[in-house]
């Protein structure tokens, strides 16, 4: 079954709006981190790791269960006071 909502033109800007921007910090992050290593070149290996690290975190399966555990609970709140400017969440 296809969900109306998924078909929105709206939905979709703020899709890509979040997908471009969380490209865009990474891109950004990864020229400071460039611009670090020239001074100090030890701490590439550093940022790499850590780096890693965190995207293996961001796609654990305790974060992934708390996150959409809470982005559900928000979304039957929302349905359930029947706020009129209430809107499901892009992501």
């Amino acid at each position: 079954m296809s969900n109306p909502m998924f078909s929105q033109p709206r939905f979709r800007r703020k899709c890509l709006i979040a997908m471009g921007g969380l490209v865009l910090v990474n891109i950004v992050v990864w020229i400071l981190a460039a611009l670090a290593a020239k001074e100090h070149p030890s701490l590439l290996d550093a940022m790499v790791l850590a780096y890693t690290l965190g995207l293996r975190h961001g796609v654990n399966a305790d974060c992934l269960a708390a996150i959409d555990n809470v982005t559900r609970k928000l979304m039957y709140q929302g349905s359930l006071e029947g706020l009129e400017s209430w809107t499901p969440p892009v992501s």
